[in-house]
């Protein structure tokens, strides 16, 4: 099993080199394919938390904030009420 193996890399490897592909070639075009993949992936992942928290309607302003401007209304209209 082994010495298939083996052997197979090693007419990969040759074939490889007789084609002209270095070592670094190899190296660098997994790291751009890995870079791009990465943001790719990214990319997605972003678009997808924005469509879900759309979705859930909490686009636009937090629950903190609408909380708290539902909060002032309520004092305002407490306070115009007690003046008349």
């Amino acid at each position: 099993m082994k010495l298939k193996l083996l052997s197979i890399f090693l007419v990969v490897a040759i074939s490889g080199l007789y084609s002209g592909c270095t070592l670094s070639e190899v190296g660098q075009k997994t790291k751009s394919g890995f870079n791009k993949s990465g943001s790719y992936i990214a990319e997605k992942s972003k678009k997808g938390y924005r469509s879900a928290k759309k979705s859930l309607g909490f686009d636009g302003n937090s629950t903190a904030d609408s909380d708290s401007a539902t909060q002032t209304e309520s004092n305002s209209s407490a306070e115009t009420k007690a003046s008349q």
